[in-house]
């Protein structure tokens, strides 16, 4: 894969392939962005764009320097990835090692750090150091969905790409153009993604549309009832590991913003639930304009929550029963 081949940010790859170009390239980029959105995948590419040793304007993918890149065997350039879930200074040290040796197949050496807000504090400061006083043939891209993790002296020495969620025509063109997906489905989980490629495919490997579905018609149920025990059990349907609770409330989050949006408008072609047209307008008879805000706020403080590691039990037991006194009888 090189450049051409990429969906989307059209204005980035510009920019880095513009500084190529001018020979101004920085000494450290952050990428930053939703997880998913196609990062880690740009920062392989401008490798190989850096490296390749057939073409100027994009790399040819075939030649010596893509294939190592590809196989992660490139002399030159180091991938560094968390371990259990942290960048360990002994990792960085690795850096700083690789980094007094000259370049073997280029002008420099390239240091990729993938996930890099779950580098440690010795980690961060080791690394500060290096991008404090750096060399002339080293360069770094960090590559981070949490940007904010990151100390501000390591991001203000970090000339900064930001990668903003994909459009919904975009991930359904990949989608389709590069896996079997009907142009249901395709369009169904570009909708539910957040901008997210990744999360697209991720939710077609976990079943979600099915999962998404089966959790909305719960909800439904318990809400036309009005059964408090039978909705507080939805919480069983979360599951227990915070990415997959996230999940649930991004299918929540979705719900309601199609009864919102439909219950305003009537329109059916901005709703992301486009397999569930009926029920969403059922719904929006019932759950006036300010109560499905309502519902929506409740949903995001849940996220939030979630997000900083709060009780996660507690915090969806709260959320569903602020839910329970939305829909009118």
């Amino acid at each position: 894969m090189s450049f051409r081949h990429i969906f989307g940010h059209e204005r980035q790859i510009k920019q880095l392939k513009r500084a190529v170009t001018a020979r101004r390239i920085p000494h450290a980029y952050l990428f930053h962005g939703i997880r998913g959105v196609g990062k880690w995948t740009i920062a392989r590419q401008y490798a190989k764009h850096l490296y390749c040793r057939q073409r100027a304007d994009d790399a040819c993918d075939s030649c010596a320097s893509c294939r190592k890149i590809d196989h992660e065997s490139h002399a030159d350039v180091d991938f560094v990835a968390p371990e259990k879930g942290v960048i360990k200074l002994d990792q960085i040290r690795m850096i700083q090692n690789h980094a007094r040796v000259s370049p073997l197949e280029g002008e420099k050496r390239l240091f990729i750090i993938d996930d890099a807000d779950c580098l440690n504090e010795e980690a961060a400061n080791a690394l500060l150091k290096i991008l404090e006083e750096p060399s002339a043939a080293t360069m770094f891209v960090l590559v981070s969905a949490r940007q904010y993790q990151l100390p501000q002296t390591v991001l203000s020495r970090c000339q900064k790409v930001a990668f903003a969620p994909l459009k919904r025509e975009t991930i359904e063109s990949y989608l389709r153009e590069t896996g079997d997906y009907d142009r249901g489905n395709a369009f169904l989980l570009a909708a539910q993604c957040g901008g997210s490629i990744g999360t697209a495919l991720s939710m077609n490997e976990t079943a979600f549309l099915e999962n998404k579905n089966a959790l909305i018609g719960t909800l439904v149920a318990a809400d036309c009832a009005h059964n408090l025990a039978d909705l507080m059990k939805i919480t069983e349907i979360f599951g227990s590991t915070k990415e997959t609770i996230m999940d649930r409330l991004a299918v929540l989050h979705g719900w309601y913003r199609d009864v919102l949006v439909y219950g305003e408008s009537g329109r059916t072609d901005d709703i992301i639930n486009q397999d569930i047209l009926e029920t969403v307008a059922s719904m929006a008879e019932c759950l006036p304009r300010y109560r499905a805000i309502k519902a929506l706020n409740h949903v995001e403080r849940a996220m939030d929550a979630i997000e900083k590691n709060v009780n996660k039990q507690l915090t969806l037991e709260t959320m569903v029963f602020k839910l329970s006194h939305l829909v009118e009888k």
